[in-house]
């Protein structure tokens, strides 16, 4: 079994599980693109610090079928796929990031938790064997 070393859980409070209606979802596979696009101009509706977008597939080395393709946006994104509940703080998206990019090049398992309709990220974890 693998071990989970928790890059970062970004909760704000017990609150955001309390709707039972809310869809919560995880996604576990292998990171195949991830790229990061910083705010580009002062109306991109990114947020502050810009985005980061992960796809996940089944296989390492971008094999397997594609099971996510996630944004992951900053505080001050008002981008309709953003949930003003999940917005990040520049620090939190670059370490979400560097992590999934840690991820990607050793081949290691990453694990996306969602949210949310829509589905908004609130932490990335990578599993290590």
């Amino acid at each position: 079994m693998g071990k989970f070393i928790i890059v970062k859980w970004f909760l704000l409070s017990a609150v955001l599980f309390s709707s039972i209606n809310s869809f919560a979802g995880s996604y576990s596979g292998y990171v195949c693109k991830i790229q990061y696009f910083p705010k580009s101009s002062s109306t991109d509706n990114n947020g502050n610090h810009g985005y980061v977008q992960i796809q996940v597939n089944s296989g390492a080395a971008c094999t397997g079928s594609i099971l996510t393709t996630k944004q992951i946006f900053s505080v001050g994104a008002t981008n309709p796929a953003a949930r003003t509940s999940f917005l990040h703080s520049g620090d939190a998206l670059m370490q979400m990031w560097e992590g999934a990019l840690k991820a990607a090049s050793s081949r290691m398992k990453i694990r996306i938790d969602t949210t949310g309709t829509p589905e908004a990220v609130f932490a990335v974890s990578f599993e290590s064997y």
